[in-house]
């Protein structure tokens, strides 16, 4: 069972907020700076930043609502 307490003070800790931030700031910088040439470490930097992004949302979706969000995948 997720502890919405437990999470709340994840996303509230100071050294998971600077590490969150040093991550984001790399990925930023690896897009950014890439060469351009370079089309998939550009792919590459957007992609982990935008799983960053996702683990944040979902941990702090989970310390309001206590739930993680339902997933429905539609098989065809």
């Amino acid at each position: 069972m997720i502890d919405r307490q437990d999470i709340d003070f994840i996303l509230k800790n100071d050294s998971f907020k600077e590490v969150v931030e040093t991550l984001r700031t790399r990925y930023t910088n690896d897009f950014i700076n890439s060469e351009d040439y370079a089309a998939d470490d550009r792919e590459l930097a957007y992609r982990n930043l935008r799983v960053l992004n996702e683990l944040v949302n979902e941990l702090e979706s989970i310390a309001v609502t206590g739930e993680i969000k339902a997933k429905s995948f539609k098989i065809l």
